[in-house]
Parts: C-alpha cells; structure tokens; sequence
C-alpha cells in the first residue's frame, strides 16, 4: 500500500470510515499478530489480544496525527495489551 494510500485511508478512517480502518487493518493485523503470538506462544491468547489492539486503536484512531506513525501506534498498543495480559495472569 502506498503512503498516498494510506494517508487518505487514515483520514477516512478518522472521519468514521469502518471500511477505510478494516483496509488499515488488512494491512497491519498479520504482523503485529507476529509480535504478539511471539510474545504469548498461543494461538487463542494472541488473536484475543489482536482483537483488543485494534478496538482500542479504532476508539482512538482520532489521536494519530499522521499515516507515517500508525506502525508504531499499532505496535505500542499491542504492547501495552500484552503487558496488561501477563499482569492478570
């Protein structure tokens, strides 16, 4: 996809696009399911945390100032998922 790309699926997704933010997340979900299943070891736990990554991201896709920091938004809050993960275990 490119930054074009990208850039206006964000501002879609921004403005409530549900379709523009599941392209985003046709493009993001299968590495940051990589990160975490690494993280976790388990297929259940890591699709369950996925899930929870990409709610919190839609609910506060409005913070992102820029398609350019979207990977690294995604990667921080699967981490802080992961994180709360292993703390309730």
């Amino acid at each position: 996809m490119t930054d074009e790309e990208l850039n206006k699926l964000l501002s879609e997704a921004q403005s409530g696009d549900h379709e523009a933010f599941g392209l985003i997340y046709d493009e993001y979900s299968g590495r940051i399911y990589k990160f975490i299943f690494f993280r976790v070891g388990h297929k259940e736990v890591a699709e369950d945390i996925l899930s929870e990554t990409f709610v919190k991201a839609w609910n506060k896709i409005s913070q992102i100032n820029s398609y350019k920091a979207l990977s690294s938004w995604f990667y921080q809050v699967a981490k802080n998922n992961i994180v709360d993960y292993y703390r309730l275990i």
